[in-house]
């Protein structure tokens, strides 16, 4: 490129942004006559502190995996939690069954193993 090109060029971006900025175009919408207000406390951020971190809501897929990382990880801890009174009834009866002589009626000798 040339330098007049270059000047030309730099002198038209400025003479443009004079006259958005005096026409108004970041200017604030026009006041309609039936429109509601936003209550304060109903708008929601941008981003969002949590302990997963920052939630941009801007950066959906980012945000959406992290949160289906995060509920993966809470199914995987409900199904540990879930089983543990299963593991432990199993260890008591396999426990019983080493103490003792198992008795006809007992639960114990239904499918455990010795």
């Amino acid at each position: 490129m040339t330098f007049f090109y270059r000047v030309s060029l730099v002198c038209a971006t400025i003479v443009l942004f004079a006259t958005s900025l005096a026409t108004g175009v970041w200017a604030e919408s026009p006041k309609m006559k039936m429109t509601t207000p936003i209550p304060p406390g109903i708008a929601s951020p941008d981003k969002a502190e949590t302990r997963l971190g920052t939630l941009n809501f801007l950066d959906v897929k980012a945000t959406v995996e992290k949160l289906y990382d995060n509920l993966e990880f809470q199914r995987a801890v409900q199904a540990y939690l879930l089983a543990l009174p299963a593991v432990n009834q199993l260890a008591n009866r396999k426990a019983i069954l080493q103490v003792g002589p198992v008795s006809p009626g007992s639960p114990s000798c239904a499918s455990t193993d010795r």
